[in-house]
């Protein structure tokens, strides 16, 4: 991306994913530098990631979400996550059109 961009704040939305140990392994590019931070384990990095992918997915027009909260629930072999959070929208800052705002519609 070139240039500043600004965001809209959306409405809020949740996900729910679960990882298995031994199983399918997916790759999450969230952008969560402070993923680590929260859990050192990887299966409970992997639910997280998977569920807020899944809370963007249900987002209309999101970009991206701001975790407000994070509930991870293990067993021996299984983690599963919830992730509830507020969609954002990236808006280009010079823009002047003012269809791409949220209060616009």
């Amino acid at each position: 991306m070139v240039g500043a961009f600004g965001f809209a704040l959306l409405a809020g939305g949740v996900g729910k994913a679960c990882a298995r140990r031994g199983g399918k392994r997916t790759v999450y590019w969230v952008g969560m530098e402070d993923l680590s931070k929260v859990d050192s384990d990887e299966l409970t990095q992997q639910a997280i990631a998977a569920a807020a992918f899944d809370a963007i997915s249900r987002l209309d027009d999101a970009d991206s979400i701001v975790l407000t909260r994070v509930v991870a629930e293990g067993k021996v072999d299984e983690v599963c996550a919830t992730v509830s959070g507020r969609g954002i929208r990236l808006i280009k800052a010079d823009s002047d059109d003012s269809s791409a705002r949220p209060d616009a519609h």
